[in-house]
């Protein structure tokens, strides 16, 4: 199933922590679709990324394979757009354009990895015959930094050398596709003449006008989660973390492009300078990055293993903790049997004792009936002798009787 016809994709571009989540929503408001399979919001971001969950996935996965992350700040390999990994890519991006987006006239897509990545999106949207548009967004260097040192821990340093490497990239990938400029500061202070400019730069005609979802955009552009503004006041009191004047200049051309197109020439011209000077130092950067990388990863390795050694410990711990339990019950066990042994010990003695004493009583009687029947027995012969001493003299009285009477 191929695309759509008279379709266009706003691709948003823009670095980490820019204001790409509240410009991406806000079109969404105006009816630019997105998708339903977003990312769902979390503690860093409340309002929602509004990024589509499977666009995020294919760039994660194309990074991870080209040895990068959405940190690296390294060039992408030569001649990455060629490599097996980046080819997919391209056919996963446009299956899930025909997947989502198929019958959709107007949609964006958002995810600050684009910014490096967008040369996929624009082949997979050639290949379906999409047009293509780019709105760029840009942040103050100063505000951006301040958000990631305090989100990330990172060093203003490195966050505004990842912001110039995001700009860079994102004007240069974008040089043959219609363009516009947007930045934070225009969206939070006037949002809708500069929509109203946008839609008529990049000939977007919005489903929703800007009128009749004013109130519900207004409300989502709240001042209050707004936590970094540099023209308020200093965003640090050291002076080290001000930005080189090449990131200040590079900021307010970007401003000045929204009112005047003819400066996207004097960004194209910094742009240049800046890159012939960047490529003495993208090797020596590279080297350092890989050693880092190559620490990181031993580093890791270790924190796996030890980690892996301690859950083992843990494990053991717990075998053991289970183990000295059924010990303790076992002793408990044996404490029984010890004391139930005991008592039948003390029980033995005691019957032991009773046998004894009954054995004494048996001794007693029997000596007791002993003499009983001997004296039965004498008695006994004594009456059997009497009676035939009495037969015998009866006899002999009878006999003399019978004499005499005869």
């Amino acid at each position: 199933m191929s695309a759509a016809k008279n379709q266009t994709a706003v691709l948003i571009l823009g670095m980490h922590r820019s204001g790409t989540s509240a410009v991406t929503r806000t079109l969404n408001l105006l009816g630019v679709e997105l998708g339903d399979n977003l990312l769902d919001p979390q503690p860093d971001n409340r309002n929602g990324f509004w990024e589509h969950h499977d666009a995020v996935q294919i760039h994660e996965r194309l990074l991870a394979e080209l040895g990068r992350n959405w940190h690296d700040l390294r060039e992408l390999p030569e001649g990455w757009l060629d490599h097996p990994a980046a080819l997919r890519a391209v056919d996963e991006i446009a299956a899930l354009i025909r997947k989502d987006f198929a019958d959709t006239r107007l949609w964006a897509v958002k995810d600050p990895r684009m910014c490096r990545l967008a040369p996929l999106w624009l082949l997979a949207l050639k290949s379906l015959d999409v047009r293509a548009v780019a709105l760029i967004v840009v942040r103050d260097p100063r505000e951006v930094a301040e958000s990631l040192h305090v989100r990330d821990g990172w060093s203003h340093r490195r966050a505004w050398l990842m912001w110039l490497q995001h700009v860079f990239e994102s004007i240069r990938v974008t040089e043959h596709v219609p363009r516009a400029m947007l930045t934070y500061d225009d969206l939070m202070t006037d949002w809708e003449s500069n929509l109203v400019r946008i839609g008529t730069e990049l000939d977007l005609v919005f489903p929703t006008s800007v009128e009749a979802v004013g109130r519900g955009i207004g409300s989502f552009l709240n001042p209050v989660d707004r936590h970094h503004k540099a023209n308020a006041a200093p965003v640090s009191q050291d002076s080290t973390n001000q930005p080189p004047v090449l990131l200040l200049r590079l900021m307010d051309l970007c401003s000045q492009v929204t009112v005047d197109k003819s400066k996207w020439h004097a960004i194209t011209a910094l742009l240049d300078d800046y890159g012939a000077h960047a490529a003495l130092f993208s090797g020596p950067i590279a080297e350092l990055t890989n050693e880092r990388n190559t620490f990181e990863q031993a580093s890791l390795e270790r924190t796996t293993t030890i980690e892996q050694v301690r859950n083992e410990i843990a494990a053991h711990s717990a075998a053991l903790q289970s183990k000295m339990a059924a010990l303790d019950g076992l002793n408990n066990e044996l404490e029984n049997l010890r004391r139930d042994h005991q008592e039948a010990l003390n029980r033995y003695d005691e019957l032991l004792s009773q046998h004894s004493d009954l054995q004494l009583q048996h001794r007693e009687l029997t000596a007791m009936l002993q003499g009983q029947l001997e004296r039965a027995r004498f008695v006994t012969r004594s009456r059997r002798w009497l009676f035939i001493r009495f037969l015998q003299m009866t006899f002999r009285k009878s006999a003399v009787e019978d004499r005499e009477w005869r």
